[in-house]
């Protein structure tokens, strides 16, 4: 998925999700970065580059619970 082609409200999304579709592909997407990241890390990198994968992995992770609790948020509504 080219995350530059995603034009939609997400929070809208995820609220109006009742079959939890959305925030399965989202996290899909997500999940995708995620194993990007950790088999660059895996591979080795730099200690530069380690830092800047390790803090772009921690922003995966933490996407991902965001996406999770707000479509939970939304179905408790």
């Amino acid at each position: 998925m080219d995350v530059s082609a995603v034009d939609f409200d997400l929070h809208e999304a995820l609220g109006s999700d009742e079959t939890g579709a959305v925030v399965k592909a989202v996290k899909g997407t997500l999940q995708e970065g995620q194993v990007i990241v950790r088999r660059a890390i895996d591979k080795g990198l730099s200690p530069k580059d380690f830092q800047s994968a390790e803090q772009l992995r921690q922003a995966f992770d933490t996407a991902t619970a965001v996406v999770d609790k707000c479509w939970q948020a939304a179905r408790a509504k």
